[in-house]
């Protein structure tokens, strides 16, 4: 704090200063106090005292008429709610009233009820009985409807069984009526013909030749027609047995070119095998160099990392490799592919340095399968090295020394843990097998098979893939010289289990290819001839077989018209019958005309006859269907008659029975009416219970409110008298003000003054009005109060020397007599500078 002072202590001078301008020698002593209170005089009659004990009851004043008003609103807030609950229990009130009165009504009307039931009893009771004789009555009447209905119902069906016999009757009738007609226009026709005979004979005649010459004709378009379908028909055989050899010999050639494109397709594999194989060869090339002695020399290093970064040591993945493997649970055939693939790889290496090969033996195999098995068992990370219990725990399995430590395994991390392709695993093992042969001596001798004492030594190997992705390169040495050998128990190891491990001749391989290459060739060449021989035989069967379309079409359309000339042919034949049996019978007309005129003309009469008797009995049978058919209708008017009346007496029954369900009601609310009224008695005794509450309840709330509002009175004539304090302690206070504003006023010149100010930090506020005899420095004090508030307590005046036309003019400086106005208004800037630097200079302490 004291840092802050010291700013504000020079900022305010040097602004004071500046403000009062030329016509003033200095302006300073700007001083700070911790005390707020600026004291007047001892002769002033109003103290400072005064005013802030003023001030101080005016503050109280404001915060008495705040806490009323608060109150005030508290009080009315309550009113407010009381109010609101008054209207609702007014509102209760008014409903349980309008209860009690409803209540009020069905009691009185239940006891009128109880009066009118003496005499109503016996006279409703009276009128069940003359209303039950009423639908007995009904009943009965109902009863001889249904009756005289189902005797009449019985006639109706008696009149339908009539009238279906009289139509039946007449159908006959009809029947015989027609069949008269008939006979009598035949008979007609045999008279009419009979006198005709000759004419029809004549014309029968010519019918008959005409009839003969259309047959003659006929026949012979039938004869052509066979004679086309025959020829037709042999065209159709010669090229079916066109379309037969076409077949045969597109099935010939057809068959030679799939014969022939098989032989290619396995000759073609055949040399992407071995394709497949040359390119799919894998070797590592050692560097210059790189012998039994110099991996472990001085120049071993630039011989491992030559070796490592040697682009030729890259694997060259095989397609037939692309199958899925599991790495840690190879089948027997996978390891067995997997082992000799690596000894392919360094068995030319050590035969290149002259050392011993290695023997994929099959009891090393399972010895690397062995040691794998350790290894997954415990857990173990080539970070911790070899595994060595694993090691010689498998070694005392197989009959190997288990008592040495680490005589077999060389190891390299990485190896795919999960299933993927042969190819990838055998990637990975060949990277294993860079690591080992170009990474130190110890491996690398190890692998290319130098034993540093005995190169020769029989060597059998295996190697497996553990789960952690180790890959375990196993070597067994056999007794060579005096070399002690690795196994111990030839019944558990067997030595002679081994697989061939094939060459990587690759010339011997390139000469094939260029064999199978030859082959190929020729083979593409027969198969290309092949080919030109099936679309020549397609186009052969093609031809063919549009030449048989056209005959089986031929055939067809000829077979057609033969049958269409065999149709012609029958109706010719045919019509040539009817016409000749014509004539044969207008011949044999002829020849019996006048017995048969007679005969004719005696069954003509004969049949008139017996016309006019089916027509009489038609007549009759009609009559008798049309009497039946009003008996009908009669008898099913009456019937409906009698349905009607049914209808209308159980109508009045309905209507009575209605009538009775009605008296007995009437009755029963009669005999009930006690209960009635003892039930409308209770609920209007409710009634009038929950309006006793609900007038009990709102004579409470009224009571409440009249109580609040009592009190609201109270607490607003309290706001008054504190707005009335209020005002009297600011009137009070503005009294004092004024005199002690007039008792401070300074009328003789005089060299000090205690002005008596106070301003907030950052505001404005102007000096007493005073005036000075006589050029001087004006010097105030100023006090910062540990509210951040401050007072100009004390203004000096201290005379100077006169000014001089050189430094500064009259019209800059008030003079004796002035108006003390301007000089204030100095003294308000430099306390304003001061004031302002202040609020500067503390809020910069509190950054």
């Amino acid at each position: 704090m004291e840092k802050g002072k010291t700013i504000l202590t020079t900022a305010a001078v040097a602004l004071a200063t500046t403000t009062i301008g030329a016509g003033v020698a200095n302006a300073d002593n700007v001083q700070t106090a911790s005390s707020n209170n600026v004291q007047a005089k001892a002769s002033d009659k109003v103290t400072n005292a005064d005013l802030n004990s003023a001030k101080q009851n005016v503050s109280s004043a404001k915060a008495s008429v705040s806490s009323a008003q608060a109150n005030v609103n508290s009080v009315q807030n309550k009113v407010n709610a009381d109010k609101q609950d008054v209207a609702n229990k007014q509102a209760t009130v008014s409903s349980a009233q309008s209860s009690v009165d409803n209540a009020q009504k069905s009691v009185d009307a239940a006891k009128q009820k109880v009066a009118d039931a003496s005499s109503k009893i016996p006279e409703i009771q009276n009128s069940i009985k003359k209303q039950e004789s009423t639908i007995n009555n009904d009943q009965t009447t109902i009863a001889h409807d249904k009756q005289n209905i189902s005797s009449q119902q019985s006639k109706v069906n008696v009149d339908k069984q009539n009238v279906s016999s009289a139509q039946v009757n007449v159908s006959a009738k009809q029947s015989a009526v027609s069949s008269a007609q008939a006979n009598i226009k035949r008979d007609q026709q045999r008279i009419d013909d009979i006198h005709n005979a000759q004419a029809i004979a004549s014309s029968a005649q010519s019918k008959v030749n005409t009839d003969k010459q259309d047959v003659t004709s006929k026949q012979s378009a039938k004869d052509n027609a066979q004679k086309a379908v025959d020829q037709a028909s042999s065209n159709k055989s010669h090229a079916d047995q066109t379309v037969s050899d076409a077949n045969r010999a597109l099935n010939y050639t057809q068959n030679k070119l799939n014969q022939d494109q098989s032989k290619l397709n396995d000759t073609q594999n055949e040399l992407d095998n071995v394709t497949d194989k040359i390119n799919s060869i894998n070797s590592i090339t050692l560097p210059k160099g790189y012998n039994n002695e110099s991996i472990s020399g001085n120049e071993s290093t630039k011989l491992f990392n030559e070796g490592m970064s040697d682009p030729a040591n890259t694997y060259h993945p095989s397609k037939a490799d692309d199958y899925q493997v599991d790495p840690t649970n190879l089948t027997a055939a996978q390891q067995k592919e997997l082992n000799v693939w690596v000894a392919s790889i360094i068995n030319p290496i050590r035969q290149q340095l002259g050392n011993s090969i290695m023997h994929v033996n099959q009891s090393a195999i399972d010895f690397a399968n062995a040691v794998a098995a350790g290894y997954d068992a415990d857990k173990w990370s080539l970070w911790n090295g070899h595994d060595v219990p694993a090691i010689e725990k498998a070694a005392a399995q197989f009959g190997l020394d288990s008592k040495d430590g680490n005589l077999y395994e060389c190891a390299a991390s990485g190896m795919p843990t999960s299933p993927c392709t042969m190819n990838q695993l055998k990637a990975a093992v060949y990277d294993g097998l860079k690591q080992l042969l170009f990474f130190d001596a110890a491996h690398a001798g190890s692998v290319i098979g130098y034993n540093y004492s005995n190169n020769q030594a029989p060597s059998y190997f295996g190697l497996s893939v553990d789960k952690e992705g180790i890959l375990h390169f196993e070597q067994i040495h056999d007794k060579s010289g005096y070399i002690v050998s690795d196994i111990q128990d030839r019944s558990k190891f067997n030595v002679n289990d081994n697989y061939a491990v094939p060459s990587n001749n690759i010339s011997a391989l390139k000469q094939q290819q260029a064999s199978l290459q030859s082959q190929v060739n020729d083979e593409k060449g027969a198969v290309n001839a092949d080919k030109q021989a099936v679309n020549n035989a397609q186009n052969a069967l093609n031809a063919a077989k549009s030449i048989q379309t056209q005959a089986n079409n031929d055939l067809a359309s000829k077979q057609t018209a033969l049958a269409n000339a065999n149709d012609a042919l029958q109706q010719a034949q045919s019509q040539l019958s009817k016409d000749e049996a014509t004539l044969a019978q207008a011949q044999k007309d002829i020849a019996n005309a006048p017995a048969e005129l007679e005969a004719a003309n005696t069954q003509l009469a004969k049949d008139n006859q017996t016309l006019t008797n089916a027509k009489n009995a038609l007549a009759t049978a009609n009559t008798q269907l049309t009497n039946a058919k009003n008996v009908q209708a009669q008898d099913e008017a009456k019937l409906n008659d009698l349905n009607n009346q049914l209808s209308r007496d159980e109508q009045r029954l309905a209507n009575d029975q209605s009538i009775l369900a009605q008296l007995q009601k009437q009755l029963a609310d009669y005999q009930n009416a006690p209960a009635e009224l003892k039930e409308a008695q209770a609920k209007l005794a409710d009634a009038q219970s929950k309006l006793a509450q609900a007038k009990n309840a709102l004579a409470s709330s009224q009571a409440t409110l009249n109580a609040d509002q009592k009190a609201l009175a109270d607490a607003q004539a309290k706001l008054n008298d504190a707005q009335s304090a209020e005002i009297q302690a600011e009137q009070h206070l503005a009294t004092l003000q004024k005199a002690y504003d007039a008792q401070h006023k300074v009328t003789e010149p005089q060299t000090s003054r205690r002005v008596s100010t106070t301003a907030e930090i950052g505001s404005t506020y102007t000096l007493g009005s005073h005036t000075v005899s006589e050029p001087a420095v004006l010097s105030t004090t100023v006090k910062i109060s540990d509210n951040n508030t401050v007072h100009a307590d004390t203004v000096t005046a201290i005379k100077t020397a006169k000014m001089t036309d050189k430094t500064a003019s009259a019209a800059n400086m008030p003079q004796a007599g002035e108006s003390s106005s301007s000089v204030a208004s100095i003294i308000g800037a430099g306390l304003l500078a001061a004031l302002s630097f202040f609020g500067l200079g503390y809020k910069k302490k509190e950054k």
